[in-house]
């Protein structure tokens, strides 16, 4: 994930329900809730196996987990 030379937060989009926000970068881990599409997040790292890419967020409500960044959900707040 790179990081833009603006708002540095995301937004969930695009997923007809919600993404899931996961105790570690891997599919198959707990998931600790689902994020509506809208949600606000901030990016912290960034990690995952080959074919992956996973960002370690933190919800406006102070909740951090992982999300798949390369599933495509997330877009850069303008």
């Amino acid at each position: 994930m790179e990081f833009p030379p603006f708002d540095n937060r995301l937004v969930v989009k695009g997923t007809g329900d919600c993404l899931n926000l996961r105790e570690w970068p891997v599919r198959e881990s707990k998931i600790l809730t689902c994020l509506p599409d809208g949600s606000i997040l901030e990016p912290l790292i960034t990690d995952g196996p080959p074919g992956e890419q996973w960002g370690r967020v933190r919800t406006e409500q102070g909740l951090e987990g992982w999300v798949c960044v390369s599933c495509g959900y997330l877009d850069w707040i303008k």
